[in-house]
């Protein structure tokens, strides 16, 4: 009974640190599919408002009075993002995320496969969270995919697993704590949707995220569906400058027109063959005049 009563306890706990925590459960991504180019740098921030659903929590024994009903529905405190990204190879970036106050994340992004404007990445992560005396470690894997519907828009969403271990802190309350929290691990399975609108190096990110969130080694019935809507603003510099798009030049060589059947000419038959003139023979040799006879005297 014990048992159960502090599971139920725990729970309660966890679902009072995620939900009023100021952001503790974030879901946000404000990410493409598409890597920075090595060398690029991005920054930026967000703000978002998670819209939290609880059901009932029952340590699922009639027998026993150990039962908690939390049923909540509603907006919890906005969170703020940070965040920094470096590219360090031809598809591939790295990224470090600070939520506003409670926790630090870091996450490498790799694309996997560009077909014309087509991009496909994972971007595994891991990321902590303090809160008072409990503190979270998540790590979750994203599939992420973008299109390109133009020059200026960029269409990108994705599906996203989180593994949660949950911790206590606190020296006084190590003991119980560790008790309650001991089956408080969760798992949170979705996927969002946003769009990248893109003017130079400046860049808007609005987007929407739906999880549901479930504590499966607790052995009670607790799960939470979070939307959590938000909206990113952040710019690049650096790196190496977009390649300028010409139109292709023109073709200089062109292939000669495929040859069209034609009849071949008719057989003609060589000329006949032409004899020499006769040879000439030279004229006879003619012999000089007799000189004229000398004058008579008178």
């Amino acid at each position: 009974m014990r048992r159960a009563r502090c599971s139920c306890w725990g729970l309660a706990l966890v679902f009072l640190a995620s939900t009023l925590g100021g952001g503790c459960y974030n879901f946000s991504s404000y990410k493409t599919a598409i890597p920075l180019k090595k060398g690029q740098i991005s920054t930026g921030a967000s703000i978002g408002y998670p819209y939290v659903h609880t059901i009932a929590v029952s340590d699922g024994d009639p027998a026993t009075d150990d039962e908690i009903q939390i049923v909540r529905t509603g907006i919890t405190l906005p969170y703020f993002d940070y965040w920094l990204r470096i590219g360090v190879g031809a598809n591939i970036d790295l990224g470090i995320k600070w939520t506003l106050p409670t926790g630090i994340g870091m996450d490498l992004k790799i694309r996997l496969l560009r077909v014309g404007r087509f991009h496909l990445a994972i971007d595994p992560g891991v990321h902590y969270h303090s809160l008072i005396f409990l503190h979270r470690v998540d790590v979750d894997l994203p599939v992420l995919a973008t299109v390109e519907l133009g020059r200026h828009v960029k269409l990108y969403g994705g599906a996203r697993m989180f593994y949660s271990h949950w911790m206590c802190g606190n020296s006084y309350l190590d003991t119980e704590c560790s008790g309650l929290m001991s089956n408080a691990n969760s798992i949170a399975a979705g996927g969002f949707v946003g769009l990248s609108l893109e003017f130079g190096k400046i860049y808007i990110r609005p987007e929407v995220h739906y999880y549901r969130v479930e504590f499966p080694e607790a052995g009670i019935d607790l799960s939470m569906n979070v939307v959590q809507p938000g909206i990113g603003f952040g710019f690049r510099f650096g790196g190496a400058p977009d390649p300028v798009r010409r139109p292709p030049p023109p073709p200089t060589h062109q292939a000669p027109p495929p040859p069209t059947h034609q009849a071949p000419p008719p057989a003609t038959t060589p000329p006949p063959a032409t004899t020499p003139p006769p040879a000439t023979t030279p004229p006879p040799a003619t012999t000089p005049p007799p000189p004229p006879p000398p004058p008579a005297n008178p």
